[in-house]
């Protein structure tokens, strides 16, 4: 549009486009503030549920001084143990696999094409490889029906749903709730994990979490940082050499439990019994995405 505006060639309208993109970026950061003084009382209610009893101070708070936000330093996470905490997003772990052959890809340019193995969900284990090092094995082929989920999951396979915000109303309604709340863009994905399973080794996400237990119980182990806060383009493959082991945190998650993990953070979860649980189960929990780093001053500034 800028182009055909000004009749300008296409290199000085990109350059006058980034210059528009990055001062309408700086609006955003300095009215994020007054934005999130608009949320109705339901989306407020929504967010303190998630994060009660302790409230959301951590990420609502501001502090105009910093160049990261003061809940992008710490892991924290509260305990429950309420298999009814969840309920209100009205997803099911049997719903879940029920409707798994109704849902169409969102990545694919095919015309009502199904699920796409790889990039609308994931059938992973983590398995040894040749080279001494932790992988994630992956399932063959680019399709799978829910009969064949299930006959993967009994193999120790576990099932990541992408984009599972766009996939079911409840998710999606608690999705705009906390971008409107949070004031960062979102992403919902669902993690279905047998018995005695571990779909990932250790890895880090360059994008804030939030996990929510939705049924069973996971033992997560995470681990310092090797980069602070990184950027997308830093993400890589840890080698068992580089993960500080000594800093190894171990983490029960119950159901109706929140869990938050800042982006960098090492980190794997597996559904193998410990010494508080009797016997292993399967577990669902929802990982949510909070894409902190392309709205922030650190973002302006790259």
């Amino acid at each position: 549009l800028l182009a055909m505006l000004s009749g300008l060639r296409h290199a000085e309208s990109m350059r006058k486009t980034g210059v528009i993109a990055l001062i309408i970026s700086c609006q955003y950061l300095v009215r994020r503030g007054s934005c999130l003084d608009q949320c109705s009382d339901r989306k407020k209610d929504f967010v303190e549920l998630i994060f009660s009893p302790n409230g959301s101070q951590l990420f609502l708070m501001q502090d105009e001084d910093a160049i990261f936000p003061p809940s992008e330093k710490q892991v924290f996470i509260l305990r429950r143990n309420s298999k009814t905490f969840f309920d209100f997003m009205n997803i099911s772990s049997s719903q879940m696999i029920e409707t798994f052959d109704d849902c169409l890809s969102v990545h694919s340019t095919a015309m009502n094409e199904r699920m796409v193995s790889g990039e609308d969900y994931h059938l992973v284990k983590k398995v040894k490889g040749k080279d001494g090092e932790f992988w994630s094995g992956r399932v063959p082929g680019r399709n799978h029906n829910k009969h064949d989920v299930i006959k993967w999951m009994r193999k120790g396979f576990t099932l990541v749903m992408n984009n599972a915000d766009v996939r079911y109303s409840g998710l999606f309604e608690a999705a705009q709730s906390l971008e409107d709340s949070l004031g960062y863009p979102v992403q919902m994905n669902l993690y279905f994990t047998p018995p005695s399973s571990q779909g990932f080794e250790v890895h880090f996400d360059p994008m804030n979490t939030l996990v929510l237990q939705l049924e069973g119980s996971k033992t997560w182990h995470v681990y310092d940082p090797i980069i602070m806060l990184p950027r997308h383009e830093q993400k890589f493959k840890p080698a068992h050499k580089q993960i500080r082991h000594e800093s190894l945190q171990i983490f029960e998650l119950t159901p109706g439990s929140t869990f938050y993990l800042p982006r960098g953070w090492l980190h794997e979860a597996h559904t193998n019994s410990s010494a508080g649980l009797p016997r292993s189960s399967p577990s669902l929990h929802l990982t949510i995405g909070i894409d902190a780093q392309h709205v922030t001053w650190e973002s302006v500034l790259h």
